[in-house]
């Protein structure tokens, strides 16, 4: 069997940790940002809608905050490791 040759992009690497941190926390900021838009949308029954749809995702957009940060977390040792070899 021949050995092959792993290759490393340190930008690469370095933007794939840093754009899921980004995405982790706009997830974290959606029900403020939900809050924004029902109050600047001007019709109450569309608010609550939009307020109803946001609270509803709570529990799903925390779970997937998390497993982003746990990408983003190990795409950042990758990166280190690399770095330091």
């Amino acid at each position: 069997m021949s050995r092959g040759t792993l290759q490393y992009d340190s930008t690469a690497l370095h933007s794939l940790w840093s754009e899921l941190r980004a995405v982790k926390s706009e997830f974290d900021r959606a029900d403020k940002h939900s809050g924004t838009a029902a109050d600047a949308v001007g019709h109450a029954a569309l608010a609550d809608r939009i307020r109803s749809f946001s609270s509803g995702w709570d529990g799903m957009r925390d779970q997937l905050s998390e497993a982003i940060a746990g990408l983003a977390d190990t795409a950042s040792e990758l990166d280190e490791a690399f770095d330091k070899s």
